[in-house]
C-alpha cells in the first residue's frame, strides 16, 4: 500500500486538507465522494496508509471531525452551510472548506 501524507492548514477564508501521494503512485489517485450538508466521505479506489503530518484535520477552524475508516475511506465533518470543493493536482487530492469557523470545545 502506498503511503499518503495528510496535511491540514487554515487560511483566512477557508480550511484545506491535502492528501499527498508524492512519487508513490504513477498517476493521480482515483476517488469518489459522498457529500451531505455536514460531511464529506472520500472513497479511494486503492487502499493506502494515511499519515497526518503536522496539524490534524480535526483541529481546523471549519472542521468538526476527521476520521480514517479503513484503508481507503476518510470522513471529514463540518457544520452545515460550508462550501466544500475537491480537486486533484499532480498526485494530490485537495479538499477546501469555506465558510464560518467552528467553535471548538476546550478540553
Amino acid at each position: 500500500m502506498p503511503s499518503v501524507q495528510v496535511r491540514a492548514n487554515d487560511r483566512e477564508n477557508y480550511s484545506r486538507v491535502v492528501f499527498d501521494w508524492g512519487k508513490n503512485i504513477k498517476s493521480p489517485p482515483s476517488y469518489s465522494v459522498q457529500q451531505t450538508k455536514t460531511s464529506l466521505i472520500i472513497l479511494f479506489k486503492e487502499s493506502s496508509n494515511f499519515t497526518v503530518v503536522g496539524n490534524s484535520p480535526a483541529s481546523l477552524s471549519r472542521v468538526s471531525g476527521y476520521k480514517t475508516i479503513g484503508s481507503n475511506k476518510i470522513e471529514i465533518k463540518y457544520p452545515s452551510g460550508q462550501n466544500v470543493r475537491h480537486f486533484i493536482t499532480d498526485n494530490r487530492l485537495v479538499i477546501d472548506i469555506k465558510g464560518e469557523t467552528v467553535e471548538k470545545e476546550i478540553s
